[in-house]
């Protein structure tokens, strides 16, 4: 026999074994230890909330006064996931955690790059806190109330970039605008600065609108570059080192 056929017997044997080994593996694995895809994630979204990232700046550093005290704790305690907070938009009254918000299977950890940040959106002086989860294009506005703190869900559309003095853009490339918020109770408001609307297909139908008063292309543009000027909000890695 040639040495070219005992190679690739010998090939073909190991072959064999890999895939008997491997199949062995498979039918023998410890179940009780096993884990579902989604319970991965979630497992790996707790660590990541409690990894370690040396920040030296405090996201709440510019909310440290007294009257703020109480809603900073409850903030903070949320975003470690040792206090849950309320979904206005669910029929379950119990609170939710962020440690286990339910994803899809085949999400993984590197789909959600966690960032927040904190600013005071509806100018009272206590901050709100937004939660970036950017895979999905969805944001968590976590605002504090005499009942707890509410997490609003929005979409990347409803909220865009977002101004250190609370306000911030909105929508599509055929509806547009600036806003600000305010909150009542456990529900929220947008409140318009300006918006383009674009939507009807005729270009003379396109309006242009400030302080609800219809303008020209202009006077529009001047507004959306003076926006635009403002310093938008810092983005912070969620951890627990800087919520501390």
């Amino acid at each position: 026999m040639s040495a070219i056929c005992l190679r690739a017997i010998s090939c073909i044997c190991l072959l064999c074994v890999c895939l008997t080994g491997c199949s062995g593996v498979e039918a023998n694995r410890d179940e009780e230890n096993y884990h579902t895809p989604v319970e991965n994630v979630r497992s790996e979204i707790a660590q990541n909330i409690e990894a370690p990232f040396f920040v030296t700046h405090d996201p709440f550093a510019d909310y440290a006064t007294v009257e703020s005290a109480e809603a900073v704790d409850m903030l903070k305690k949320v975003l470690r996931s040792e206090a849950g907070f309320l979904n206005p938009y669910s029929d379950n009254a119990d609170a939710e955690y962020l440690s286990g918000i339910y994803m899809d299977k085949d999400t993984t950890i590197m789909d959600f790059k966690l960032e927040h940040a904190v600013v005071d959106m509806d100018g009272d002086g206590i901050p709100e806190v937004v939660l970036n989860l950017m895979g999905p294009d969805i944001r968590i506005l976590f605002h504090y109330t005499d009942d707890g703190v509410v997490g609003h869900f929005l979409g990347i559309k409803e909220m865009n970039g977002i101004f250190y003095d609370g306000t911030f853009s909105w929508g599509s490339a055929t509806r547009n605008g600036y806003s600000r918020i305010t909150f009542f109770g456990k529900a929220y408001k947008h409140i318009d600065l300006a918006y383009y609307d674009g939507t009807h297909p005729n270009l003379e139908s396109h309006r242009f609108v400030i302080d609800s008063v219809e303008v020209t292309a202009e006077e529009y543009s001047i507004f959306v570059d003076s926006q635009n000027r403002k310093e938008e909000v810092k983005w912070h890695h969620f951890t627990t080192y800087n919520l501390e």
